[in-house]
């Protein structure tokens, strides 16, 4: 029974697993001028109509749109 139950666990572990999310695409950061520049190249075959930037001080909560 021990045998069965953890067979099916790890059966449900791995099949949960393959479905994650994609990666973050590879993105570069520069300091042009006291500014602070993040870019990347997206792979959407759709071209985006909106896109909001948000961060907080904390990383966890207060999450605020900047851009």
């Amino acid at each position: 029974m021990k045998f069965l139950t953890a067979t099916v666990l790890i059966i449900f572990c791995c099949s949960f697993g393959a479905s994650a999310q994609n990666t973050l695409p590879d993105f570069s950061v520069n300091n042009l001028g006291g500014k602070i520049i993040v870019s990347w190249k997206n792979a959407y075959t759709k071209p985006i109509a909106n896109l909001n930037i948000q961060r907080s001080y904390d990383s966890l909560q207060n999450f605020t749109t900047i851009g």
